[in-house]
């Protein structure tokens, strides 16, 4: 068992998986899994601090899409935006997700 899963998890099996739900399931099942934590203590009350950390992926999907650089000396490629919300005291992970690649740090983390 590697991660609490009870296979190897392999490209074709997270494909699998993923592909029985939709993307919304899988936003109403974060929501829910985060208020589960909440109750289970996870999360420290009262005042928090909450980190977004932006992240640019290189994408290789066929859709077109607005090109990135990830650096001044590199070449304009596909990239896929992602964002990680932390608690900045405990260091808990809130929440991940997607977000279009031509949308600003400012319009996705709204």
């Amino acid at each position: 068992m590697v991660n609490g899963l009870s296979f190897l998890a392999t490209d074709e099996s997270i494909h699998r998986i993923l592909d029985q739900k939709t993307v919304s399931h899988y936003a109403d099942f974060q929501a829910a899994l985060m208020k589960i934590r909440v109750l289970d203590g996870h999360y420290v009350h009262g005042e928090r601090i909450l980190a977004i950390d932006p992240h640019r992926i290189v994408s290789t999907s066929g859709r077109l899409m607005v090109q990135k650089k990830k650096r001044p000396d590199l070449p304009s490629t596909k990239m896929m935006q992602t964002f990680f919300c932390n608690d900045v005291i405990t260091g808990q992970p809130l929440g991940f997700t997607l977000s279009a690649s031509g949308n600003t740090y400012l319009q996705a983390t709204l």
